[in-house]
């Protein structure tokens, strides 16, 4: 045991030997709270529990998890400590145990950031302390859980800390999206509703794309990825479920019922992560050429533009789901709103393609740069 002591000191050591910690950490405690006391509607519930707040707690680690353990190896390979790592006199299974006490006891300081929240639901009300005490104990098991399924991902493989961020990001404008008080001014405000529906398709699914939870996924498990779609079908379903759900008498059987609502919300940012895989990740994305790929995503602009104008320029209230004192004014804001998330697209695909020509330019050599040209 005195060698994984060791190992485990040393691996703590380099955990806080550089501020990407500390930001984790923060971050972790921010979301958590936030989904807590802002999306959970803690104050209005009047209840003396916590189940809001270990409610999102599976979908916080998704993104804290990885960002312990995927540096745990392939950081080693790094540095070239590899080798010397293994000249250690100590057997691999002490090794092993010593990298996971040291990613466990992080996340458990992660974790009890969080104490604050029952102390202070302790001095707002009388708790009952078991269920609380019992919810801190799966919480932890379900931490070494994810910790443990991380392990088969490939040590060679580094996870960069831009991706957790990005899918921690994704996570968090999704739970405002979502989350039980917008939903409630969505079903009443054309605007509230678009607005819903733009940071769903345009802000939420790119970031999810940048955060390739599928990938970690699929390393994790060993399993080959699937087909995924093309880029015509990619861009077919971006532009057509932005048309489908404009549509007055579809868009009003959705509002009125909470199940169709949830699954627009699905099929938005799942339209969304399609096309904008195309274009984001590695040589950008499956399209690889950043001109095409700038092209990609202006082509998308006309259709976001055009129901845009729609909205903005019908004299009468579009959608009957959405009527009332001010809901002329709603729908046009709507449309502003719809328009701006168009021209977004526009800017995007001008930085793609811009900095593909800039670059271009400044590389391709002229004749008297070439090899063997006359000076």
């Amino acid at each position: 045991m005195r060698n994984v002591g060791i190992i485990m000191r040393r691996e703590l050591a380099s955990y806080f030997a550089t501020p990407l910690a500390y930001v984790f950490i923060l971050i972790f405690l921010v979301l958590a709270n936030a989904f807590t006391f802002s999306l959970g509607g803690f104050y209005e519930r009047g209840q003396a529990d916590l189940q809001f707040f270990f409610y999102w707690h599976p979908w916080l680690y998704l993104f804290l998890i990885p960002a312990i353990s995927m540096r745990l190896w392939a950081e080693e390979r790094k540095q070239n400590t590899w080798e010397m790592l293994l000249t250690f006199p100590m057997q691999p299974h002490e090794l092993v145990l010593g990298k996971f006490a040291a990613s466990l006891t992080f996340f458990l300081s992660a974790l009890a950031g969080t104490l604050t929240v029952p102390l202070m639901l302790a001095v707002l009300g009388t708790p009952d302390p078991g269920p609380i005490l019992g919810a801190y104990c799966g919480a932890l098991l379900l931490g070494a859980a994810y910790l443990t399924a991380m392990r088969h991902v490939r040590a060679r493989e580094r996870w960069p800390a831009a991706r957790a961020v990005a899918f921690g990001v994704a996570l968090g404008l999704a739970a405002v999206a979502t989350s039980p008080a917008v939903d409630a001014h969505a079903r009443s405000s054309a605007a509230w509703h678009m607005g819903q529906q733009m940071m769903l398709l345009v802000l939420v699914a790119p970031a999810l794309v940048a955060g390739r939870p599928l990938l970690l996924a699929r390393r994790a498990t060993g399993r080959r990825p699937g087909r995924a779609p093309g880029p015509v079908a990619a861009w077919l379903a971006f532009v057509g479920i932005q048309w489908m759900l404009h549509i007055p008498p579809v868009l009003d059987g959705i509002v009125r019922r909470p199940f169709w609502e949830g699954m627009m919300h699905i099929a938005l940012v799942a339209a969304g992560a399609m096309f904008f895989a195309q274009v984001i990740g590695g040589g950008l994305g499956r399209l690889g050429n950043p001109l095409l790929a700038g092209i990609y995503v202006a082509s998308a602009m006309p259709t976001t533009d055009a129901i845009a104008l729609w909205l903005m320029l019908d004299p009468h209230v579009i959608y009957p789901a959405f009527t009332g004192p001010g809901a002329l004014a709603a729908q046009r804001l709507a449309g502003a709103i719809m328009f701006g998330a168009g021209n977004l697209l526009l800017v995007a695909a001008g930085v793609v393609a811009g900095r593909y020509l800039w670059d271009g330019n400044r590389t391709t050599p002229g004749r008297r740069d070439l090899p063997g040209s006359a000076a």
